[in-house]
């Protein structure tokens, strides 16, 4: 939108859409359990869901929310570590606005 005419010959820029980005979520793996099934599910599908995360304070209760809709856009097992718990992560792309809240 920048003209010649601009104030100060500064840029100008008109506020684009907001991208919602993406969020993981780490997880215990168990192969072929009812966890493991509905995440390779909902990769494999691409349908679109609602999701909340619920954020806990030093005390455990739950003092803030999330929600909004996205999909799962990854679901894959982490490296091997011997000695350690096996985990996946779970990638979800966020579609659309997301509310942010107290826990009330």
């Amino acid at each position: 939108v920048t003209t010649l005419k601009a104030p100060g010959r500064r840029k100008m820029f008109i506020p684009g859409l907001i991208d919602g980005g993406n969020f993981t979520v780490k997880m215990n793996y168990t192969g072929n359990s009812a966890a493991d099934v509905l995440c390779l599910a909902a990769k494999n599908d691409g349908v679109t869901r609602s999701w909340e995360i619920h954020i806990p304070n030093a005390l455990g209760v739950v003092h803030r929310k999330y929600a909004g809709d996205g999909y799962v856009s990854g679901y894959a097992l982490d490296p091997l570590t011997p000695g350690s718990a096996k985990t996946a992560t779970l990638t979800v792309r966020v579609t659309g606005a997301v509310t942010e809240g107290d826990a009330t």
